[in-house]
């Protein structure tokens, strides 16, 4: 669903936002994916992969969302629909955006950081990177099949609608977690001739 959703001050005040992270990223999740009704229906599995997290963990979550009064459920044998509580709460029927004064401030600077975005000739379509920073993680990370994660990263990126302020440091960081593919060369200097020195020994003996 497209559009914006009003997300006021008065939020602070609230327990799941103050002490339960998790609990909240899942509200969040919630509030950008459901529909013009304010639900959102599907399985543990597919509300865990929109949310980054566990299939168990958002689960939990919800009903602890639920215990708070923020969404309530109605399950079947296939899938969960999950309402927002109060959702027309969280509707644009107050000052919009470009009424804001906090967002006119700020949005000259915002305008021309999405122009100086626009110039950029990315090498994925969600993964916003460079080919120079492409490159650059190469360099920086020799035993990683970059290629392969950025692909990955571009495909979840596109499926959870995630964003990032600097998507190279967030690739740099996916990689740190990526397995190694490519295993570090062997010193075949000393050591080698060393045990071809023992072979040899061993087999005049």
């Amino acid at each position: 669903m497209n559009g914006w959703l009003k997300l006021w001050r008065k939020v602070q005040n609230n327990e799941i936002f103050r002490r339960d992270r998790t609990a909240w990223h899942v509200f969040e999740v919630l509030l950008i994916n459901c529909n013009l009704k304010g639900e959102w229906s599907g399985g543990r599995i597919q509300l865990g992969f929109l949310c980054d997290e566990k299939p168990t963990t958002t689960y939990h979550a919800v009903l602890r969302l639920k215990n708070a009064k923020m969404v309530t459920l109605s399950s079947n044998s296939r899938f969960t629909r999950i309402y927002i509580c109060n959702w027309q709460e969280y509707q644009g029927n107050g000052i919009s955006v470009s009424d804001s004064p906090v967002t006119a401030q700020y949005q000259p600077s915002d305008t021309l950081i999405r122009n100086k975005n626009k110039n950029k000739e990315y090498t994925y379509t969600h993964l916003k990177i460079t080919k120079e920073e492409y490159e650059d993680l190469k360099t920086k990370f020799p035993l990683k099949d970059v290629k392969g994660e950025c692909d990955k990263a571009d495909d979840w990126l596109a499926n959870t609608r995630k964003t990032y302020k600097d998507f190279a440091a967030f690739m740099r960081n996916w990689l740190r977690k990526s397995p190694d593919v490519r295993p570090a060369k062997k010193n075949d200097g000393w050591s080698s001739k060393y045990a071809k020195f023992l072979s040899d020994k061993i087999g005049n003996i």
